[in-house]
């Protein structure tokens, strides 16, 4: 039969929170509460084969449907057992688990290549700086989805902050190219927790406890358009920067820019400082300076991180201005380890790593690639892969290419500057090299060292003969008076092998002037070898000490 006419349907109705509240509703009989909003019917009795005497809930358009969600289980049909027992998992409710993780994408930056430096920056603030964020329960991870995001401000970062990207060029943050670059500032630069949303704090008004710390930046490229910094740190300790790509215009040949840092570590006092921070995984790529800094940090290490294409790789304590506040020593304590300098296209131009004024700190098992050299190639080294001006630093098994080129091998045996691997105060040893060496009536150059100051080589040499039975193990002193043009040498030895040839090798050490400008620069090591016909292996190992 066809239905003609539905009468209207009644539905019992009143307010949810007055009076008595909601009813129990007769079975099927519905019931809205105007003043929430929601519309409820009523089970039925248990002997109608109710499970429960009540009213369900009927979602409608006002309802917020994660409320209801309350059955996420982590791998509910996995071994995993999440409660005290495994018919009792923990279940969460959808947004519960939906907010572990912040979406930049939820603040209106959806990574488009459209400039969103406010909406960044409201979105950092709003999580790290709302009054909940002494709450360690809200200090919840950012996570910037794939995309382009362009900057035309610096975005300031205050403590706590956690910003996770989804790795190097995925994750892309630049400055704008259109906006005045006079006022572009950094890409990121920390703040202090006096900040409230909308008003970073100076440094000037940092303390130790309110200073920026616990910082978390990982996965994401950061494009700096030169000459400003991607990174200016604002005395930020126990911090975290991780897995990043720093890059800039900056280009071998180009003048060196002050302003041009890839990372630039400040300090408000020798107390509240840059320290206790870890630099790990970082590219950097086309900046003046790729880590400077000319205040009071200590602590700070520096691990895996791979430099080309910039003016200088680290330079610590230059410019300053001693005795005043947060410059009484310099950097401090600070350790650049397993890191590779200039082995791109480029190279650094100039020094790898640079003290000019700083304590202990140190470089440990870095390789210094075409580092040094200028636009040239490792024949024509300008300057000194690591210069320490200051004492106390130090060089623990590092990797010099210089070395390869400029001590023993023969294309650059004669004429060619050697420029030091590392000057100033400093004792460390090079990477060991072998040479093949022959019957020498006459001293002849067999390898050559820096011959530009005054310091002690202490030289290690295997020599094994391919003809006759001779090794030699021995000790080669060179002791090297620059300002007085004094070499003396002194070798001390042990020989097995056919008597009477334990004598037929001697060594003998000058200085000279190898690109002829009346300076002294290049100590020349020579060798005697009176054994007819002989051919063999010199291994050697150097170990310089130098003291200023």
């Amino acid at each position: 039969m066809a239905v003609v006419q539905i009468s209207r349907i009644q539905v019992r109705r009143g307010q949810k929170n007055q009076g008595s509240g909601l009813p129990q509703l007769a079975s099927g009989e519905f019931g809205w509460a105007v003043d929430s909003q929601e519309l409820y019917i009523g089970n039925g009795a248990v002997s109608e084969g109710s499970p429960a005497v009540g009213n369900t809930k009927v979602i409608t358009q006002h309802d917020n449907i994660f409320e209801f969600a309350n059955t996420y289980i982590y791998k509910p049909d996995s071994i995993v057992q999440t409660g005290p027992s495994s018919t009792t998992p923990i279940a969460r409710n959808l947004q519960d688990r939906l907010d572990d993780t912040v979406s930049i994408r939820s603040f209106g930056c959806i990574g488009d290549g459209t400039e969103c430096s406010d909406a960044f920056q409201r979105a950092i603030d709003q999580l790290y700086l709302n009054t909940n964020n002494e709450n360690e329960n809200s200090r919840v991870t950012l996570y910037v989805n794939p995309g382009r995001y362009v900057f035309n401000k610096p975005v300031y970062i205050p403590p706590h902050a956690t910003i996770i990207g989804a790795g190097v060029d995925k994750t892309v943050i630049t400055h704008s190219l259109l906006e005045d670059r006079v006022t572009l500032g950094p890409v990121f630069r920390t703040c202090n927790g006096a900040s409230t949303i909308g008003n970073p704090s100076a440094d000037s008004n940092s303390t130790y406890l309110n200073q920026a710390r616990n910082i978390t930046l990982h996965n994401m490229t950061i494009i700096a358009v030169g000459p400003y910094r991607a990174l200016r740190l604002e005395s930020v300790r126990n911090s975290s920067f991780k897995d990043l790509k720093l890059s800039d215009s900056w280009t071998i040949g180009d003048v060196i820019n002050g302003s041009d840092i890839a990372i630039q570590l400040n300090s408000f006092s020798s107390v509240v400082t840059c320290r206790d921070n870890v630099f790990e995984d970082i590219q950097i790529d086309g900046f003046s300076y790729a880590v400077e800094s000319h205040y009071d940090i200590s602590d700070n290490i520096f691990n895996r991180i791979t430099l080309d294409n910039c003016g200088f790789g680290f330079v610590f304590g230059y410019n300053m201005s001693l005795g005043l506040q947060g410059q009484l020593n310099g950097p401090t304590n600070n350790i650049i380890k397993n890191s590779i300098f200039g082995n791109g296209d480029f190279g650094i131009e100039r020094n790898a790593i640079w003290v000019e004024i700083g304590l202990r700190n140190s470089s440990e098992h870095n390789k210094f690639y075409n580092v040094g050299n200028s636009s040239g190639g490792y024949g024509t080294p300008f300057y000194s892969n690591i210069l320490f001006n200051a004492n106390t630093n130090k060089s623990e098994s590092d990797y010099f290419e210089r070395s390869k080129y400029l001590l023993a091998n023969q294309n650059f045996i004669n004429g060619t500057v050697y420029v030091p691997e590392i000057e100033g105060s400093v004792s460390f040893t090079r990477q060991s090299e072998e040479i093949n060496v022959s019957q020498y009536t006459l001293p002849t150059r067999i390898f050559r060292l820096p011959g530009n100051t005054t310091c002690i080589y202490e030289i290690n040499y295997w020599y094994n003969s391919n003809v006759v039975t001779a090794k030699r193990q021995g000790l080669l002193t060179i002791l090297v008076d620059f300002a007085n043009n004094d070499v003396k040498l002194v070798d001390e030895y042990e020989y097995i092998g056919n008597s009477g040839l334990n004598e037929n090798i001697s060594f003998s050490a000058e200085l000279s002037d190898e690109d002829t400008d009346a300076t002294l620069d290049t100590l020349v090591v020579k060798m005697v070898n009176t054994t007819t016909s002989d051919s063999g292996k010199l291994r050697f190992e150097v170990k310089t000490k130098i003291e200023q």
